[in-house]
């Protein structure tokens, strides 16, 4: 529904723009032929434009990827409309069905109207002759006319006419123009833009009949004429349509200059800007629906015209991700080690400046029980010195050096080795799948590319393998050492 509504807004804003630049350049200008092209070719191209799925050359976002759990529901999970897209939709389908119903019982009474009156043919043309008082009209082939209130000299006239409109095909024009505003009758703009169509359909009718030698003079008074009357058929050809005063004005009114022709190219540069401002926005950086980024380089040109990334690049893509929340993880441990070995190192440091003040005390003693003293003390400090030494070694070696870090390693190096696990695991599955697909696929191209997505996946697996079997190692090695570190202490 959402994409509906968004179609009807694009689709209104391109009708108002084309129109915009009909009554802007073109409505004054003579060249009536041009400016009935201008008028269909812009109503036809308010109702494609929008349906168009070019890409941006100005606009880019990030594409949204589903996740693992997202992907496998994405086919019949939607987002409830709101209430007030509701109610607009409940009351655009109200007044447009009221609006197609009238339409169709306009075309049932003229079909009705035809039969009860039946068809004659004066000079090649088909006529329904007609009781009522009106003003004569043409549907498609047909001529509406009741000639009892013509003379024969007017009868020719509006005969001549309604020819034009006959031989023209106005009436397939009324009929788009119909539609369009049965889809568009919220738009204000809609409402004008038949007018001006009806007018120009008028305008040609008109100054064919002139054309023909006809007096100006007296086709004039016969416009006047016919300004009394009901209209019967909204979507028909009428001989009084259109404002009287703009008709005549048009009939006496000196041809425009040859370049204004070249106004209808408006047509051309008003299209483009509607193109490239409904147009889709390239996808650069693709995200899960989490939030996480992923990679979306897509070399292989894998995002499709409306912008999903294939299946193929969702599991590169997930691939990537994992090696890149790896990385962060290690450089973190690092950058931790780091920081353990610079504190091992001051306090160090300062137990060499305390060895090197008891060796100086203790070489000026003279008494025997301050030397006992001060020797028991080196000891001590010499020993923390050892310790700590060790520490080093072992921080610097990555095994467990039994104390509260080595523990916190240790707990650490469990954690990755159970994360590492968990995405073996994934990538079996994957695997699984990939080969699956191999399986079935006979096009060579898809065929390649899904070896080259397995071969990343096998690759990936057997490192992290290789790297849970590395911390399976270490993980042995630190405990030996602590067993052998509290063997030493008993």
């Amino acid at each position: 529904m959402n994409s509906f509504i968004q179609y009807l807004i694009e689709s209104a804003v391109c009708l108002a723009l084309f129109y915009a630049g009909y009554w802007l350049f073109l409505r004054k200008d003579t060249f009536f032929v041009l400016n009935r092209i201008y008028l269909v070719l812009s109503a036809l191209s308010s109702l494609i434009i929008p349906l168009l799925n070019v890409p941006s050359p100005f606009r880019t976002e990030p594409a949204i990827v589903p996740g693992p759990i997202e992907s496998a529901e994405i086919a019949v999970s939607f987002e409830p409309s709101s209430g007030q897209r509701d109610w607009f939709l409940i009351v655009y389908g109200i007044v447009a069905g009221l609006l197609l119903i009238r339409f169709l019982g306009g075309l049932f009474r003229l079909l009705w109207t035809v039969k009860r009156n039946g068809l004659k043919s004066h000079q090649g043309m088909r006529i329904v002759h007609l009781d009522s008082v009106c003003s004569p009209f043409s549907f498609f082939n047909i001529v509406f006319i009741n000639r009892s209130v013509l003379r024969e000299r007017d009868f020719e006239q509006v005969l001549a006419h309604e020819r034009l409109h006959v031989v023209q095909y106005h009436s397939i024009d009324n009929l788009i123009l119909e539609l369009v505003s049965i889809l568009q009758w919220f738009n204000p703009f809609v409402w004008p833009y038949k007018k001006s169509l009806r007018e120009t359909h008028e305008y040609l009718a008109d100054n064919a009949v002139i054309a023909q030698g006809r007096s100006r003079a007296s086709y004039q008074l016969l416009v006047l004429e016919q300004q009394v009357g009901g209209r019967l058929f909204e979507f028909t050809n009428n001989f009084k349509q259109s404002h009287i005063k703009r008709r005549i004005t048009m009939m006496t009114k000196m041809e425009s200059k040859n370049w204004a022709r070249w106004k209808t190219m408006l047509i051309v540069p008003i299209a483009l800007l509607l193109v490239l401002a409904f147009a889709a926005p390239r996808l650069t950086k693709a995200t899960h629906s989490d939030g996480n980024d992923i990679l979306a380089a897509d070399p292989l040109g894998s995002l499709d015209a409306a912008g999903i990334v294939s299946p193929q690049e969702q599991e590169k893509s997930e691939t990537q991700e994992e090696e890149e929340a790896q990385k962060r993880q290690q450089k973190e441990m690092e950058e931790a080690q780091k920081q353990k070995l610079l504190k091992i190192k001051e306090e160090v440091g300062l137990l060499k400046d305390k060895e090197k003040k008891i060796r100086e005390k203790l070489e000026a003693a003279d008494d025997d029980a301050e030397k006992a003293e001060l020797k028991k003390y080196l000891e001590e400090v010499i020993k923390k010195q050892g310790v700590l030494k060790e520490k080093y070694v072992a921080i610097q070696g990555g095994e467990k050096d039994g104390d509260e870090d080595g523990e916190g390693w240790a707990v650490d190096a469990k954690k990755k080795y159970m994360a590492n696990q968990e995405m073996i695991e994934k990538l079996d599955k994957k695997i699984e799948v990939y080969k699956a697909k191999l399986e079935k696929v006979e096009d060579e191209g898809k065929r390649t590319e899904l070896e080259h997505s397995l071969q990343e996946l096998m690759t990936k697996q057997a490192y992290l393998k290789d790297l849970n079997a590395k911390i399976i190692e270490k993980l042995k090695q630190a405990k030996a050492v602590e067993k052998v570190s509290k063997k030493e202490k008993k």
